[in-house]
């Protein structure tokens, strides 16, 4: 078998259509619905696909969202980050320190100090965060 160009996707982004209204989307983190499109994360500590990049605005549903799924991103914070600190979302789609049984979608590479902050996170969807033993 033999390929013409590169057939690998090398692209931090996708773009999707959007499931539900999500006004100021940018920089909040998103899922799929059961109907595959995107709808922003709404369960503290749950996985996410990625972010909706800062040039997106508010989003109607069925419009097409650009989701930045690896990399660095710029997300919302939803409270105290420290640079380096393992990144998770909280029930308002945004960027929090990741804790005890949190799916940790990157690590903070600036901090926030309060919510609604802008902080950069390189997306590397770590997995869950191991309980203390």
């Amino acid at each position: 078998m033999s390929y013409i160009g590169d057939s690998i996707n090398a692209s931090p982004t996708i773009a999707e259509r959007a499931g539900a209204a999500i006004p100021g989307g940018a920089g909040l983190a998103v899922k799929y619905d059961a109907n595959g499109c995107i709808v922003p994360c709404a369960t503290a500590g749950e996985p996410a696909l990625g972010v909706i990049i800062m040039q997106q605005g508010d989003v109607a549903v069925g419009d097409s969202v650009t989701v930045q799924i690896k990399d660095v991103a710029t997300c919302v914070s939803g409270g105290a980050v420290s640079k380096g600190a393992l990144v998770a979302v909280n029930a308002s789609a945004q960027a929090v320190a990741a804790g005890a049984g949190d799916f940790a979608i990157g690590m903070a590479l600036s901090g926030a100090s309060a919510a609604g902050q802008m902080v950069q996170v390189q997306i590397c969807k770590c997995g869950f965060v191991p309980e203390a033993k």
